[in-house]
């Protein structure tokens, strides 16, 4: 039995009919969709109060928590309190480029 599952294990990512040549004429014959300049100017300008609520307005019932363990509909309830805030915070961490920190 240990040696079926490391045979599968040996074999699970080994491809004897890789060509790199195929690899990158495919690469090189991919077309990216481009976006238009609205949506390059919506995507350059700052995160707003206005998309932070739509965002909290949207969000489905009956989900599980988030990592921070608040359901929906404190979000729901607490929205126009809280979307300045949040704003706030999410500007600050896309400027500082600092992370989240994680709970252990």
């Amino acid at each position: 039995m240990v040696n079926i599952f490391k045979e599968f294990d040996e074999n699970l990512y080994f491809s004897p009919e890789y060509n790199s040549d195929n690899s990158t004429r495919f690469l090189k014959n991919i077309q990216f969709p481009l976006i238009s300049q609205d949506q390059l100017s919506n995507l350059n300008s700052p995160v707003s109060i206005e998309e932070i609520s739509n965002v909290i307005k949207n969000l489905k019932k009956k989900k599980s928590d988030g990592p921070d363990g608040l359901p929906q509909v404190f979000y729901k309830l607490l929205n126009t309190k809280i979307s300045p805030f949040l704003t706030n915070l999410f500007i600050e961490i896309l400027l500082s480029g600092n992370k989240l920190p994680t709970s252990s």
